[in-house]
C-alpha cells in the first residue's frame, strides 16, 4: 500500500484563516456559514477537493471537524484511513462503495442528510455525482492510505 499523509491539511489549517484558530483558544464558539473559509486541500490540483477546518487540527493528535467540498465528477479511488471517520452529507450527491478496487457508482447513494461511519482501516471509494459537501469528524493525525 502506498501511504499519503495529508500534510497539506496542516498547511491549509495554518495558512487559511479559520474559526479553528480562534476555537483553540476558547471554550466554545459559533461559526456562521458565511464565515467559513475554504481552501484547496491540495494546491497542486486546482480543480480538486476544497477544505474548511472548523475545529481542531487534522494534522495533530486529537479530535477535529472539517468540511470537504468535492467537485462534480471527482473520484477518490480505493483507500482507507488509520482512524475512524464520522461523516454527514450536507449537500449534493455522491456514491460510496466498500472494499478494495470497487466501482463507486455501484455503491451506496449519498444524499443530503446521509450519515456514514467507518472504522479505521475500512477500504472505500467515492465519486461525486454533482458537487457534494460533507462534514467529517475524526481524530488526527488524519491520513489517506491509497490502495494499489
Amino acid at each position: 500500500m502506498h501511504q499519503l499523509t495529508l500534510a497539506v491539511l496542516a498547511s491549509v489549517a495554518f495558512l487559511v484563516p479559520s474559526p479553528a484558530a480562534r476555537a483553540a483558544e476558547m471554550n466554545h464558539g459559533v461559526t456562521s456559514s458565511d464565515k467559513i473559509v475554504w481552501g484547496l486541500l491540495d494546491p497542486n490540483q486546482p480543480k480538486g477537493i476544497q477544505i474548511a477546518v472548523l475545529s481542531g487540527d487534522p494534522s495533530k493528535p486529537g479530535p477535529f471537524v472539517v468540511r470537504l467540498k468535492f467537485p462534480a465528477g471527482l473520484e477518490v479511488g480505493s483507500h482507507s484511513h488509520s482512524n475512524a471517520e464520522f461523516v454527514t452529507v450536507l449537500s449534493g450527491t455522491a456514491k460510496l462503495s466498500w472494499g478494495i478496487k470497487t466501482d463507486a457508482m455501484s455503491g451506496d447513494s449519498l444524499v443530503p442528510g446521509t450519515f456514514i461511519w467507518l472504522k479505521g482501516g475500512e477500504h472505500h471509494d467515492l465519486k461525486a455525482v454533482d458537487e457534494a459537501i460533507v462534514e467529517l469528524h475524526s481524530t488526527g493525525p488524519f491520513d489517506l492510505i491509497l490502495d494499489k
